[in-house]
């Protein structure tokens, strides 16, 4: 097959296979190849660290890595620093910081992998909006 259709429901395990795939056929560091094969949940790469220059570092190559080797754009970059956001185009940031000033707005609320991540105190937050349960035994499992 040389195309895949998104939507149906093996698609986020294809798009993880040839993530993985790209970053194990081209040659590349062993912390990008680490990167990429674990810490990515379909395609939201998560990753911390003490220091700014080496999550940059890391994020600039894994991204030249795979645009060159897999012919992928690794963008939509969001973090609670705006100096690692600095190191990047304001196209390969999220769509919530694009139009941001970095130095002196307060950042957002991101969504991520079914979490609230609020970037200026780095919290990961739950959005639970409990129901009114109905009287029944499922009801109140399901709450």
């Amino acid at each position: 097959m040389k195309a895949h259709v998104f939507g149906n429901s093996p698609s986020p395990a294809v798009a993880a296979y040839g993530l993985k795939k790209s970053a194990d056929e081209i040659n590349v560091d062993k912390d990008v190849k680490d990167f990429v094969n674990h810490n990515f949940y379909v395609d939201d790469g998560l990753v911390s660290s003490e220091s700014e220059t080496e999550i940059i570092s890391l994020l600039q190559r894994t991204q030249t890595a795979l645009q060159h080797g897999g012919n992928l754009r690794l963008h939509k970059f969001i973090a609670n620093s705006p100096a690692i956001m600095k190191a990047f185009s304001t196209d390969d940031l999220g769509k919530e910081v694009k139009t941001l000033h970095l130095d002196r707005d307060d950042l957002p609320t991101h969504r991520s992998l079914g979490l609230l991540w609020d970037l200026n105190t780095d919290n990961v937050m739950f959005d639970f909006q409990p129901k009114e349960p109905q009287s029944t035994r499922r009801g109140i499992l399901s709450v």
